[in-house]
């Protein structure tokens, strides 16, 4: 359909909606809708012709190309809820173009290229709630664009990337407004009493703007509960600048470029409940900063400068559960800076400088779920780390300067499942009962260490383990049942070692096995190789890499003949004995 004229709904007086989205309309006469009087849901209409729709409720116009509107196009919808005006091409909206509008609810005009709106757009509208102005090209807004919306609840005016400036008065009359999203405009500053008027705000966005500084009371008056100022270029905030804010609940600080933030800065938050200042550049935290904030969960301070922690620092955030601190330039923890954290479920040291951990770095801390120590270049770790942590389920210590470690390490983590214990280039001896307390472990993984050898009871207590990850080593052989007690273990790697061969009977225990990984071994297929050769001719389903799986020697057989295949072609030595009357005996060796 292109045309829509007035005989088109004439005999269809029980239309209740009417779509026309991503239509290829190019001509609606005037009178097409006057005896559609039932009609009330519309999608998309380009002319103002809807003088007898007076019991529609909903119009939605979204994803044309209307570049304009004319005058008064809207007025007779004086029932209407819903009108969607929003990926369009317009450029301006005529004065009052929302008036006469007394039942709307929801307003959308986000993603037009706007360049300005007039100082009487809205008529008064005091049921509104959502308005939807994001993704255009004002620079400014009249003062008064929001006077007549006493209703709204939800403001979104974001995503406006030439929008620099907002009015002093800009949201004085909006007194039930609960949300309102600044995010992602081009504000470099804000009036201090921009906010004053905003008794009912609990959420307030202004997240990746070029904020470089904040006036230093634009938030005492504000009752809200979630604050958001990351990713703008904040350098210092002033001392009492969250002073009153006693329900906020959240608030985000990261990506800015704070160095140095005072030690009063969160005093009073006594509701806060999430803490971001990541992604800083942060030298150091004062020991008192955090210690008004007894119920805090959730803090994150990664990705900064840090070199130290206070000792005390984190004695008041009892109810604390997640902790993150990777990616910072701590070379060493104080004695029990954790001891306090009792609730914790997650605490990240990644990424740091630590080259020891004190002893007890983590006693009192049962309800611990995941801890990680990756990349830091540590020599040692003391006889005593952990303390009880039944719940401790992931556990990440790769990527250090570790050549042996303590054989208890993991004793007291009862609950681990997966065990992340490689990438430590040093590494070269792991202590017979390393894995003795880990009946619940389902993975763990030991790539790309320097072991040459292990214990033969390594693996033995592991009664739940479904995959081990051996793999980049340099393993040149294996003890004679070292897998027996892996009856369920699902997957085996060991390609990438300096294995040559391997007894017949080394995986007969592993039932369940489904993936043995073995390439990359300099195999040795002489007679003694016939075994496991044996083995994987019978498994192949399982050796997923067998047809990668070479003979390196004797020299005859180097790269060329697949181990499985080596079965066939064992070579035998022999000699020849002469004896009397002529006669040789062959013997073979």
């Amino acid at each position: 359909m292109n045309v829509i004229n007035e005989q088109s709904l004439a005999n269809k007086d029980l239309v209740l909606r009417f779509s026309l989205t991503y239509s290829h309309l190019h001509t609606i006469h005037p009178r097409a809708f006057h005896v559609a009087r039932q009609l009330k849901s519309l999608e998309e209409l380009e002319v103002g012709i809807f003088d007898k729709l007076v019991n529609l409720m909903e119009l939605r116009i979204e994803h044309n190309q209307i570049s304009s509107l004319p005058s008064q196009v809207f007025w007779s919808l004086r029932n209407l809820k819903t009108l969607t005006l929003s990926n369009n091409q317009l450029l301006v909206i005529p004065d009052r173009t929302f008036y006469f509008m007394p039942k709307l609810r929801k307003l959308t005009l986000y993603n037009n290229p706007l360049l300005s709106l007039p100082d009487e757009l809205m008529g008064y509208m005091p049921e509104l709630t959502e308005f939807y102005l994001f993704g255009t090209n004002l620079t400014t807004a009249p003062g008064n664009v929001f006077a007549n919306m006493s209703g709204l609840q939800m403001l979104n005016f974001h995503l406006n990337d030439h929008l620099k400036e907002l009015p002093q008065a800009l949201f004085c009359c909006l007194p039930n407004l609960t949300k309102l999203s600044l995010k992602s405009n081009n504000l470099s500053r804000l009036h201090p009493e921009l906010f004053s008027k905003l008794p009912t705000l609990n959420t307030l966005v202004l997240n990746d703007n070029k904020l470089e500084n904040l006036p230093e009371n634009i938030f005492q008056n504000l009752g809200g509960v979630q604050l958001f100022l990351d990713g703008n270029q904040l350098e210092i905030l002033a001392p009492d600048m969250f002073e009153g804010l006693v329900s906020l609940q959240a608030l985000d600080l990261s990506s800015n470029k704070l160095t140095s933030p005072a030690s009063d800065l969160f005093d009073g938050l006594t509701s806060l409940d999430f803490l971001n200042l990541g992604r800083n550049s942060i030298k150091k935290l004062p020991p008192t900063i955090f210690h008004s904030l007894t119920k805090l969960r959730q803090l994150i301070i990664y990705y900064n400068e840090l070199e130290e922690l206070e000792v005390g620092i984190f004695d008041k955030l009892v109810n604390l559960m997640e902790l993150r601190i990777e990616h910072n330039q701590i070379s060493s923890l104080p004695p029990q800076v954790f001891w306090s954290l009792r609730n914790l479920k997650t605490l990240t040291l990644s990424n740091n400088q630590f080259l020891v951990v004190p002893d007890r770095t983590f006693y009192f801390m049962p309800k611990l779920k995941k801890l990680t120590l990756y990349n830091n270049p540590l020599l040692s770790l003391p006889d005593e780390l952990m303390g009880y942590v039944p719940e401790l389920t992931e556990f990440y210590l790769f990527g250090t300067n570790l050549t042996t470690v303590p054989g208890n390490v993991f004793a007291n983590m009862s609950g681990l499942q997966m065990l992340n214990f490689h990438l430590n280039d040093h590494l070269k001896e792991l202590p017979q009962d390393l894995f003795c307390c880990l009946p619940n472990l389902t993975k763990l993984s030991l790539k790309s260490n320097n072991l040459s050898r292990l214990h033969p009871e390594l693996f033995s207590k592991l009664p739940t383990l479904n995959t081990l990850v051996l793999n980049n080593n340099k393993l040149e052989n294996l003890p004679e049942n070292i897998f027996q007690n892996l009856t369920g273990v699902l997957s085996i790697d060991l390609k990438n070692n300096q294995l040559q061969t391997l007894p017949g009977d080394t995986f007969s225990s592993n039932t369940a096995l489904k993936n043995l990984s073995l390439n990359g071994n300099p195999w040795n297929c002489d007679c003694d190789i016939r075994g496991i050769a044996r083995w994987i001719k019978h498994n192949e389903q399982v050796v997923l890499d067998s047809e990668d799986v070479m003979c390196h020697s004797p020299v005859y057989q180097l790269l060329r003949t697949k181990i499985s295949k080596s079965l066939y072609i064992c070579i035998y030595i022999y000699i020849y004995i002469y004896i009397s009357g002529g006669m040789r005996l062959k013997c073979f060796i």
